[in-house]
């Protein structure tokens, strides 16, 4: 894409494909390539990409720059796939896949912030954003039958991508008190650079089983490592006026980033058999990875790059050992399935990070409990209903950890927090299925409820020169989700006209971090200090309904 030409190119689209299949071997090609926002794959370039810059330009302040899917964008796919079936049922399936995409976004916008003294802060922001990634990933699945109680399973993934971005933004701020308005700030940034990514990542199953029937055990293996650098530089120009007098900052820096992450995982399950169809389940599994996240930056000296900035470098790794042991009971018959269990899961987080000469070390141990439940109900062969309960962990983000400023955008400056605790969410879901065979009507309904514990929340604040500032902190009030999704298909009597209706509706709170005046960008006890901030609660609700007829 080059810049506004991309507004006024001619939408396209177009894909193909080519397939052959007989009784043991499949074989097929697909194409697409279209300027219409038709993406068709999961770009890993971009979420690695994105995930380097989370603290970068977003369309100056509502998001319409970085990895979002808003803006035109030019998406490129080419993919194979062929597998082959041999008589006992083993199988050995590849796939292959090219992807590319070009994105390109124009956003101005403007905001208001009311601050608690009766004055607010109005800033202005005119930018644009454009991303170029790529990327080759490619899979395999062999499935080896050793014998009538003996199965081997591998799943190898390989992915690649790189890119380059660009953002460059026009901002300024003002102060309005009484309706009398003076200049805050004004000035212009730049942020450009390019980045390359390696994943891969796999398991091997083992299944045996052991003579009785209903008497198995397995063991699961998994493995990954994700490999990803960036290459980038920040300049900007910031003039603050205080008492009519401007006072300009120039930053002009070079940086390297580099994040690697190890990770593997192993789960051993046994099933026993009780008598009148009831079933033990024991299980353990053990998990282990190890990140590290570099950054490096250099300020602009006589001669080039060379000047090392300490503020906004660091060294951060990150080790987490997760153990999971845990039993379940289930009762399985013709018309319904109900598992009931529990699992505890002693977790250890260590830390390590290194910013100028001083290293420091944290270590974090908790202990979760978590409780599981499952129940299918089969009415028929076509109507069912499933209810599903589950827990799990979710650790911070190197990202999120980092404890050196982002200063991309001079105006949106986010920060890293060591002290960042798990995330522990409870989910439950409902799914519902039912078809009419002789009308051929069907009706699907799908509700899911969450509640998080210690979730992460951006808190925020602004300083004297109107730069506001952005840190990840843990919530400790909770946050509840909801979610249904419900389908209805019907033929209008016995035309072949049919209508389709999708009704969906959504309900959440949250929680948002709103700081004080007297908070000190520069200091951690200060911008950490929940006591310098007001909490507000949020609740959204939302509904949509579309309706579809077609012949």
């Amino acid at each position: 894409l080059q810049g506004k030409d991309a507004l006024n190119d001619p939408r396209y689209q177009t894909a193909a494909m080519v397939a052959n299949f007989s009784e043991n071997r499949q074989l097929a090609f697909i194409g697409n390539a279209n300027n219409t926002n038709n993406r068709g794959f999961n770009d890993m370039a971009a979420s690695a990409m994105g995930g380097m810059r989370a603290g970068g330009f977003r369309g100056g302040q509502g998001g319409a720059g970085g990895w979002g899917g808003n803006g035109i964008s030019s998406s490129y796919m080419a993919g194979f796939n062929g597998g082959y079936t041999w008589n006992n049922k083993s199988e050995i399936v590849g796939n292959a896949m090219f992807n590319g995409n070009e994105r390109y976004v124009e956003e101005k916008t403007s905001r208001e912030t009311f601050k608690e003294d009766g004055s607010s802060l109005i800033a202005d922001d005119d930018g644009f954003t454009r991303t170029s990634t790529w990327g080759v990933r490619a899979g395999a699945r062999a499935d080896w039958k050793v014998s009538k109680n003996t199965s081997l399973l591998f799943e190898p993934n390989f992915n690649i991508g790189w890119g380059d971005f660009e953002d460059r933004s026009v901002f300024s701020t003002d102060r309005n008190v009484g309706n009398v308005t003076s200049k805050v700030n004004e000035g212009n940034s730049a942020s450009f650079g390019e980045s390359h990514s390696q994943r891969a990542n796999g398991r091997v199953l083992w299944r045996q089983r052991l003579g009785k029937p209903g008497r198995t055990l397995s063991v699961n293996a998994r493995y990954s490592f994700n490999n990803n650098d960036m290459e980038g530089y920040n300049q900007s120009l910031t003039r603050t006026f205080a008492d009519e007098v401007a006072d300009s900052t120039v930053i002009d820096q070079m940086y390297q980033t580099l994040s690697k992450t190890v990770g593997m995982n192993g789960r051993v399950s046994y099933t026993e058999p009780l008598g009148k169809n009831f079933y033990l389940e024991a299980n353990y599994s053990y998990n282990y990875s190890h990140s590290t996240s570099t950054k490096d930056t250099y300020d602009k000296g006589v001669g080039g790059y060379h000047v090392r900035d300490e503020v906004y470098s660091s060294d951060i790794s990150n080790e987490v050992y997760r153990q999971s042991a845990g039993i379940n009971l289930r009762k399985q018959e013709e018309k319904y399935n109900i598992t009931i269990g529990a699992s505890v899961q002693p977790q250890k987080t260590h830390n390590r990070t290194v910013r100028g000469i001083n290293p420091l070390d944290t270590t974090l141990r908790v202990l979760n409990w978590s409780p599981n439940a499952r129940i299918d109900f089969n009415f028929s062969d076509y109507q069912m209903l499933r209810i599903n309960y589950r827990g799990h962990t979710t650790q911070p983000t190197l990202t999120q950890m980092m404890p050196v400023p982002d200063n991309s955008n001079p105006q949106r400056v986010t920060l890293g927090n060591l002290g960042l605790n798990p995330s522990f969410a409870h989910n439950m879901n409902v799914m519902y299925n039912s078809t009419n065979t002789r009308t051929y009507a069907s009706f699907n309904a799908n509700m899911s409820l969450s509640y998080r514990t210690h979730n992460i929340v951006n808190a925020s604040w602004y300083d004297a020169n109107g730069v506001q500032y952005t840190v990840p902190m843990n919530n400790d009030k909770g946050a509840w989700s909801a979610n249904t999704f419900i389908m209805f298909n019907s033929p209008i009597a016995k035309s072949k006209f049919s209508v389709m209706s999708f009704t969906n509706a959504r309900y959440s709170t949250g929680v948002s971090l709103v700081g004080n005046d007297d908070i000190d960008s520069s200091d951690e006890s200060s911008y950490l200090n929940l006591a310098n901030y007001t909490q507000n609660g949020t609740q959204t609700l939302s509904a949509g309904e579309n309706q579809i007829g077609r012949a």
